[in-house]
């Protein structure tokens, strides 16, 4: 996985740096990036926190992660961590997951298309097609 990893990032040009610990605790961060994705403003943080854990070794899930990818993204952390640990978000994320899993998704990035599962980032142009091609 970590040589494909490399292989990947080299032939699309974008910087990899091999974390040290994985996999993460990716709990408190999902659910930050589950709110993020209702108010808007989700691919702000998603990218800073990526760009942080793979590119630069600051780990996914870390306070310090956490703190720059809210920063990166103009949010408050008081805000965000007190909606993210809220029970509503805890049961929405709860539920987001077991409809994952009950739709064989396994890991990320995982895309459904007309029911059918296609998994990593070399499978999306096989999913887009198929969006295209179903009516």
């Amino acid at each position: 996985m970590w040589r494909d990893l490399e292989r990947r990032a080299q032939s699309l040009g974008v910087p990899y740096r091999r974390p040290a610990v994985y996999p993460f605790n990716s709990m408190s961060i999902g659910r930050v990036a589950l709110l993020a994705s209702r108010e808007g403003w989700c691919r702000e943080f998603t990218e800073a926190a990526f760009d942080l854990h793979w590119r630069d070794g600051v780990l996914m899930g870390t306070p310090e992660n956490m703190a720059t990818s809210l920063e990166r993204a103009n949010q408050d952390p008081t805000r965000v961590q007190s909606l993210a640990s809220s029970p509503e978000i805890k049961e929405a994320f709860k539920k987001q997951t077991t409809g994952a899993l009950e739709r064989g998704i396994f890991g990320a990035p995982s895309f459904v298309v007309a029911g059918e599962l296609f998994w990593g980032d070399d499978r999306l142009e096989d999913a887009l097609n198929l969006a295209v091609c179903t009516p």
